[in-house]
């Protein structure tokens, strides 16, 4: 007697491909009545404050480069 499970059997591509489709198409979200997609969670926290990092570094720099033009 064998330990080791039966193997299923070979199946076209057609048919692994649509099970492929079947399986992905399962996972997408869905609602609470499953009938309509979950909305997105927005981006992150940490996102978030890195793009504020980058935006206030962004703003000095485009700020003291008008300054200097400004002052000379």
């Amino acid at each position: 007697m064998s330990q080791q499970p039966p193997e299923e059997p070979a199946r076209d591509d057609a048919a692994r491909d649509e099970l492929e489709r079947s399986e992905r198409s399962s996972e997408e979200p869905t609602g609470g009545d499953g009938s309509a997609p979950a909305e997105k969670e927005g981006p992150s926290t940490n996102r978030i404050i890195l793009w504020v990092i980058v935006g206030g570094i962004a703003l000095y720099l485009i700020g003291s480069g008008i300054y200097g033009i400004l002052v000379k």
